[in-house]
């Protein structure tokens, strides 16, 4: 899937930010599959939760507060202010992000957080080869493990340097170097621990550097990350299966061979091979002569295929 239809993935799974190469595009040919993605994830975007779009409604449970229009101005108010809240986040691009990830890979998850000096949520769909997760008795994905790179002030903000590894905090090359964490998320019943809080959501971060003591933990009252799987997998997987990324592989892997094949055939029509004698160099200009010498002689190398059947199946592809 990342080699056909998502490159800048780059690959399966991320390494240190900034060792990855740049998206290969080469044995791209055609780019319908990912204009149909692309498609897709505006569409659904723009309809179900665009930026313009009072796209959610809150209310009461309580009948009698659904008939008070004091608490119902209340209401109104707290949805202009969660509104306004999702417009400063980068919640709209990173669902963009999320959506398309789904339809492309069966399975997308995005965490979100606070950013206590914005004050705004911050929301972040995850590459699928930078996390694991397990579902629960019920098929509800619960677990989520992730790995992340920061460098060291980033770190240092967000885990405070005193708790953080002495390789990172007394590393004087901090300016270019960048340490990976990872963030352990569960509910409290699938783990056992003595973390204060009465949160019902555990989160535990800890350093590559020094696996065996935490960075932080936390707990949390609501579930800090949300996944969608396109199909739940009948044999038990937690991923997700019947995407439209997954399901068209064939097809898009086809679409790109026709195409590199009817562009080298139109290439050898317009500048077939030439057989020629040798040491003989021939004028392919315009209007451009050759002298022979007795003896000597070249010709075109006739090139034999009909490619508009071709055209026709890559017609159908695309369609579909």
């Amino acid at each position: 899937i990342i080699r056909y239809l998502a490159p800048s993935y780059s690959s399966v799974k991320l390494g240190k930010p900034g060792s990855e190469k740049a998206p290969d595009y080469r044995i791209i040919y055609d780019t319908t599959a990912t204009e149909a993605s692309n498609l897709m994830a505006d569409g659904l975007q723009g309809y179900a939760f665009g930026r313009n779009v009072a796209w959610f409604r809150l209310r009461f449970e309580d009948k009698m507060l659904k008939d008070n229009s004091i608490a119902k101005e209340w209401l109104q108010e707290t949805e202009h202010i969660l509104d306004q809240q999702l417009g400063k986040s980068n919640f709209y691009d990173e669902s963009r992000a999320f959506i398309r990830c789904c339809a492309d890979f069966g399975t997308a998850v995005m965490t979100i957080e606070r950013d206590d000096v914005e004050d705004i949520p911050v929301f972040r769909n995850l590459h699928p080869g930078s996390y694991v997760i397990e579902e629960d008795r019920h098929r509800n994905v619960g677990t989520l493990i992730r790995s992340f790179w920061l460098n060291k002030d980033d770190a240092i903000e967000k885990f405070g340097e005193e708790n953080l590894p002495k390789t990172i905090t007394q590393n004087k090359d901090d300016d270019i170097s960048v340490y990976e964490f990872f963030q352990y998320i569960a509910r409290d019943t699938r783990i056992k621990t003595d973390i204060p809080g009465e949160g019902k959501w555990v989160s535990i971060y800890w350093a590559a550097a020094d696996a065996q003591t935490p960075v932080k933990e936390e707990r949390i009252d609501e579930k800090p990350f949300f996944t969608w799987r396109w199909a739940s997998s009948p044999a038990g997987s937690p991923w997700g299966v019947d995407n439209p990324g997954s399901v068209h592989i064939p097809n898009i892997k086809m679409l790109q061979i026709m195409s590199d094949d009817q562009l080298r055939v139109s290439q050898l029509q317009g500048r077939p091979p030439i057989k020629k004698t040798e040491g003989l160099k021939v004028n392919f200009t315009p209007h451009g002569m050759t002298e022979l010498t007795p003896g000597a002689d070249f010709a075109p190398v006739q090139i034999v295929g009909d490619m508009s059947w071709t055209q026709e199946i890559k017609m159908e592809i695309r369609e579909s």
